[in-house]
């Protein structure tokens, strides 16, 4: 299936991430498989990519905020 095609290099993606603990890669490879499911389901790349870029920014936030 599509999302068995989607493990494998979502793997490696989450492989890459050395620099965070399991948690965070958990968080890695459950977000690939949600927006590789969104890519399968919608046949577009817009939204994934929008949800990626919505994720980071939280992400940044989250970072700038803990860092005050």
């Amino acid at each position: 299936t599509g999302v068995q095609t989607c493990a494998l290099p979502i793997s490696v993606w989450t492989a890459i991430h050395v620099q965070y603990g399991p948690v965070e890669l958990t968080f890695v490879f459950i977000l690939g498989l949600v927006l590789g499911g969104i890519r399968l389901k919608t046949g577009s790349l817009w939204t994934p990519f929008l949800i990626h870029a919505v994720s980071n920014l939280i992400a940044t936030m989250e970072l700038a905020w803990m860092s005050d």
